[in-house]
């Protein structure tokens, strides 16, 4: 496989952008509401370690942002 094959493999698009930001967000609130709904558990345990890797990934998408890379437009 050749660096322009790769290219086009992994070239950011609208859809991949605006799909993958959409799952993101779903997943997050998910994460939010079970934080609040089991505050008072020790399931909470779980819900703390699946909103620290969230956490990451926001991190990951405003970094795409900034280098413009996450979306085709600059």
């Amino acid at each position: 496989m050749n660096k322009f094959e790769l290219y086009l493999k992994y070239k950011s698009s609208y859809k991949k952008a605006m799909l993958d930001l959409t799952v993101h967000i779903f997943l997050l609130l998910c994460a939010f509401y079970l934080l609040f709904y089991l505050k008072n558990s020790w399931l909470s345990i779980f819900t703390i370690c699946l909103f620290s890797l969230l956490s990451v990934k926001t991190f990951i998408i405003f970094h795409d942002c900034v280098h413009n890379s996450y979306t085709p437009s600059k």
